[in-house]
């Protein structure tokens, strides 16, 4: 994908991103919109895939040795997954599935990145799990590092150097 391609996609899932953020935090059913959207985004991510890929229902569900009418109530909400499900749902995608009791805090690479991501892992000779966790964890500590600069320039703190030892200015 072109770079052009790109940041017109990553613009535009930051919109979605921010009108849903704005319906969720207007919204009076939090609680229901907490306990449904990580099947909600699991569906999307899943007809988003199959569309990318040009994977039919018919061929996904022949990957994961089911029918076309299990992989069509999926999408459609009509059943719910189990683990087996995911695992070789995942699976048939070329992936590997992936839980946590943390949903909060999991990220995904967006999939216009995750070839990008893949290399990098391969270049640094580690699993694109690792790599994208290590990514993960340095984006943070530098935002955590920059906040505490911010935190240590700010008007009200002056450096140890600036004092002076009696307490006033000399000019």
């Amino acid at each position: 994908m072109q770079t052009e391609e790109l940041i017109v996609r990553n613009q535009r899932e930051k919109l979605v991103s921010e009108g849903m953020d704005k319906q969720y935090n207007n919204s009076d059913e939090r609680e229901g919109i907490d306990y449904w959207a990580p099947l909600a985004r699991l569906i999307s991510e899943l007809v988003q895939t199959r569309g990318t890929e040009g994977i039919s229902q018919s061929e996904l569900g022949s990957r994961m040795r089911t029918t076309q009418s299990v992989i069509s109530r999926f999408e459609n909400m009509g059943r719910l997954p189990n683990y087996d499900f995911v695992a070789r749902l995942s699976q048939a995608l070329g992936h590997a599935p992936g839980m946590t009791l943390f949903g909060e805090y999991m990220a995904v690479v967006p999939p216009a990145m995750q070839a990008f991501v893949k290399q990098k892992a391969e270049e640094n000779k580690t699993s694109v799990q690792r790599y994208t966790q290590r990514l993960l964890t340095e984006a943070i500590d530098n935002i955590m590092s920059s906040e505490a600069q911010l935190r240590d320039r700010s008007p009200g703190r002056m450096s140890k150097n600036c004092r002076s030892t009696s307490g006033s200015v000399k000019t």
